[in-house]
């Protein structure tokens, strides 16, 4: 299991992460939260690509000094996977298998393993420049499975992917093995609801929920209205407006209120909502 107890992270006079103290189980978790929020930052605190100012992080109850033991433990897909044009897709994973310290006899197996996971068998002995997208980011998923470890953490995996490719991840982390901490950094939160149980809501730094995915959704229970396109300008302080759609009855705006505005229809709370109650204070 992961902890971090009293995790800080500045760079220069900016303080970026604040005090984050949290344990995170054997399941898949949603870090969510607005560009700047810290999530990446956090991420990469975790992997000791950066230094903690402050505090300090366990991996199964052992604190990992200057974060040393975490890292081999570890597969790591950042939001932008850089692959090497010109290597072969078995290439670019034998060079990450000797960065990982596999050992040789091993590294063929794991390769085989990881490029029969993603579906790149055939495209084993082909080069990276001629991947689509779809299939790099599969090769990063796959450099990430590397030598099976206990903690994956994937950087806004499905930024930028078409749907197939989307559903194309989803069904590749539900078919992972073993007893996993799998950390995902989204702003999707379809995903988000198809593929974890637990969700981590950030801003600014700080962590302002840690829960089950149903927990954050119930946040927003007695929060949700649709209100007629004509009631806007009654509608109570602190309402966040979500959108604004054709009902049968006319156009109408979805919002969030702790207050029933007038006019207004309950709507079932969304995972999305919980969301923006949390980073909005919205709440009954």
């Amino acid at each position: 299991m992961l902890e971090l107890r009293g995790v800080g992270k500045a760079f220069g006079k900016k303080q970026v992460l604040h005090d984050v103290s949290i344990a995170f189980p054997e399941t898949t978790v949603a870090l969510l939260g607005p560009n700047g929020a810290g999530k990446t930052t956090l991420l990469r605190t975790i992997l000791g690509l950066y230094k903690c100012r402050d505090g300090e992080l366990l991996w199964n109850g052992q604190a990992a000094t200057n974060n040393a033991l975490i890292p081999s433990a570890a597969g790591y897909l950042p939001q932008s996977f850089g692959a090497l044009p010109n290597l072969t897709c078995c290439e670019m994973l034998e060079y990450f298998a000797i960065l990982k310290n596999l050992p040789r006899q091993i590294r063929t197996r794991e390769i085989d393993r990881c490029l029969e996971f993603v579906h790149l068998t055939d495209r084993k002995n082909s080069r990276c420049r001629s991947l689509s997208g779809g299939m790099l980011r599969r090769l990063g998923i796959a450099q990430a499975l590397l030598g099976n470890p206990k903690l994956l953490i994937f950087d806004e995996p499905t930024a930028g992917l078409d749907p197939e490719e989307r559903l194309r991840f989803k069904l590749l982390l539900q078919r992972l093995e073993g007893k996993k901490t799998v950390l995902i950094s989204t702003h999707i939160v379809d995903d988000v609801e198809a593929l974890c149980e637990d969700a981590v809501v950030m801003d600014r730094g700080t962590l302002l929920f840690h829960g089950s995915v149903t927990a954050l959704a119930k946040r927003a229970e007695g929060c949700c209205w649709r209100v007629p396109k004509e009631a806007s300008a009654t509608l109570p302080d602190g309402t966040y407006l979500r959108a604004m759609r054709h009902f049968p009855e006319g156009e109408g705006l979805i919002v969030l209120s702790a207050k029933q505005p007038d006019h207004a229809v309950p709507l079932p709370a969304t995972v999305e909502d919980g969301y923006l109650c949390t980073l909005k204070g919205i709440s009954q």
